[in-house]
């Protein structure tokens, strides 16, 4: 049923309309980035489209938009199928198709269903779980999630031919610097249903003039643990001069209301609009997203081992030896179904 809802006629009429315009954008970036946000808000009918649109529509307005430098510096160098191929699987696969799906299968099971999932992968690891990971992901495209979040140490190119496969998935691939070799880089540029994310460090310009060059569609991470006073106004004036499309701001740490806090921060820097790159925070953002897909809003994320991270359902949940759907209804079932 999922695979039908996919792959028919309404995504290849989009599809086809979003690669006119895209081409279009290249003489006039803001008069079209605007006429496409019109249309695009005009025919949206789910939640989280009609939300994210007016929010993009109403930021557009600012004719100061740091938003503009970036959309033109990404038409201009990102090649034209990664920006359709990861575009479409997240707007439409994920956030419009996926979400129906979401809210259609929430009613029936009386559990929270994600629009995305964390994972915490070790490349020296991958060979002998990489049938558990490729079930999961097929366990999760069958609920409706078609966004994945991947924070890979070490041998991060094992993952590659999984990504390749799940061609109507979104992959977010987080990786560390030293990882970010010229041979990783060439394959990674070739996987358009990917967004590579780097983390930030002394290297980050070196390696985001690689993925340019390469025609990649990118992002930087900045890790806040352990830091009181993050510095964000000079981070994302020189991320932006990295051209990546999102700096993600993010934190291993669990603690209690730290990200929530942090969300808000980087939230009201977003709206500022001030520099040529989106700042999100990962953990924080991706609730907000999930707060407009769903009643309940839910992030899972799994450790290297496959176990779901944080004490939930009163015992160790691993999808190695669980379904996703026994994983879900144990760890976020609905508050009525409690």
């Amino acid at each position: 049923m999922a695979s039908d809802v996919i792959h028919g006629v309404s995504r290849t009429l989009i599809e086809t309309f979003v690669r006119k315009k895209l081409i279009e954008l290249k003489d006039n970036p803001e008069r079209g980035t605007r006429n496409l946000i019109d249309m695009a808000l005009n025919f949206s009918k789910g939640r989280f489209e009609r939300r994210f649109f007016t929010a993009a529509q109403r930021m557009l307005q600012n004719e100061q938009s740091g938003y503009y430098p970036l959309i033109w510096d990404t038409i201009t160098h990102v090649t034209l199928e990664h920006m359709l191929e990861f575009g479409m699987n997240v707007g439409y696969n994920s956030l419009n198709a996926g979400a129906r799906l979401i809210r259609e299968q929430e009613s029936k099971c009386g559990y929270n269903i994600p629009w995305t999932i964390a994972l915490r992968i070790d490349g020296e690891m991958w060979d002998a779980m990489a049938q558990d990971y490729k079930s999961l992901v097929e366990q999760g495209k069958e609920k409706g999630i078609y966004t994945w979040m991947a924070r890979v140490r070490r041998r991060p190119e094992a993952v590659l031919p999984m990504i390749e496969k799940e061609k109507d998935c979104a992959f977010l691939l987080f990786i560390e610097p030293e990882d970010a070799s010229d041979a990783f880089l060439d394959a990674a540029a070739q996987l358009k249903n990917m967004m590579l994310v780097v983390g930030w460090g002394e290297e980050s310009a070196e390696i985001c003039r690689r993925m340019r060059e390469r025609g990649m569609l990118y992002a930087l991470f900045v890790s806040y643990d352990g830091i009181d006073d993050m510095p964000y106004d000079e981070i994302l004036r020189d991320a932006g001069e990295m051209h990546p499309f999102i700096t993600f701001f993010l934190s291993d740490e669990v603690i209690e209301g730290r990200r929530e806090g942090q969300g808000e921060i980087i939230g009201k820097l977003r709206a500022g609009q001030k520099y040529a790159t989106i700042p999100m925070e990962l953990y924080a953002d991706s609730l907000l997203i999930d707060s407009v897909i769903s009643d309940e809003a839910c992030l899972p994320a799994f450790d290297e081992s496959g176990t779901l991270i944080g004490s939930r359902g009163g015992r160790p949940l691993n999808f190695i030896t669980e379904s996703l759907g026994d994983i879900l209804k144990a760890a976020y079932p609905k508050k009525a179904a409690q």
